[in-house]
């Protein structure tokens, strides 16, 4: 998968395991107006050097925190 679209996707069944099958593929990730506290830091660990661009405009879930983004050191090109 080179880009996955979740905006507006609160569906509980998807977690941060599904985020292990991205490890290594992921470019793009849009995550925008997502809201569902199943998915958290560890989903971003999964992330770590393979995401180029990631989207996250109206992401309010508590369940993501600054943690989240040490993960994505050096890997992040535009992060919205």
């Amino acid at each position: 998968i080179h880009t996955l679209y979740m905006g507006h996707c609160n569906q509980d069944g998807i977690t941060d395991a599904a985020f292990v099958n991205l490890k290594g593929t992921i470019h793009t990730l849009h995550i925008s107006f997502c809201n569902q506290n199943t998915i958290t830091d560890k989903a971003f660990e999964n992330l770590k050097g393979t995401i180029h661009t990631l989207y996250m405009s109206y992401c309010c879930q508590d369940t993501i925190t600054d943690k989240a983004f040490e993960n994505l050191k050096g890997t992040i090109h535009t992060l919205n």
